[in-house]
């Protein structure tokens, strides 16, 4: 049972039915997450706005989708692997990638780069090593791509913790949560 409650247009503020609206003119449906989130309008409001500027960084939606699965597994969160097992999916990204992503592979090297990279940042709280740095660079990216992938990681971050803290109720297909590499 949810720990925050999943509001609905007949239970929420004039503030949190508008975002609700968007959601639903935006996708069809208003995911629990985003049900969840509405209990703090300005909150959900500032946190989509930050999510539709990541969609026009300089990472592919595959490379944000990785990032979003290894995460996802990586705090262990049912909702996010979820979510973002449907989200990869439906953005064209196959099975086998989606699985490998959720236990911090890739079948392509600039993905892998890409992951290894978001795993250094989380492992090391962002105290990453130069090598780090060194090893993402020469697989090809810059130091906006640096950026985009702390952004990615810290939308991911805070889709993670509400949904681990609300305990939201899983509304997309359930996946396996996978055990994160080491």
């Amino acid at each position: 049972m949810p720990r925050v409650q999943v509001l609905e247009n007949v239970n929420a503020s004039e503030e949190a039915k508008s975002f609700l609206d968007a959601v639903m003119g935006k996708i069809g449906k208003v995911p629990n997450f985003f049900a969840t989130i509405a209990n703090s309008p300005k909150t959900a409001s500032a946190f989509s706005q930050f999510n539709s500027a990541l969609a026009e960084s300089n990472l592919s939606v595959e490379e944000r989708e990785a990032i979003a699965l290894c995460q996802a597994s990586f705090h262990g969160c049912p909702y996010c692997s979820a979510a973002h097992t449907a989200i990869a999916q439906a953005s064209g990204v196959d099975e086998t990638e989606v699985i490998l992503n959720r236990i911090q592979r890739s079948s392509t090297p600039r993905t892998q780069a890409v992951i290894d990279f978001t795993m250094a940042v989380l492992n090391d709280r962002g105290a990453i090593t130069d090598f780090a740095v060194k090893a993402f660079k020469n697989a090809g990216f810059a130091d906006a791509h640096i950026v985009d992938v702390i952004a990615v990681i810290t939308a991911n971050t805070f889709t993670n913790y509400v949904n681990l803290v609300a305990q939201t109720d899983v509304d997309f297909p359930p996946v396996k949560i996978s055990e994160p590499k080491a």
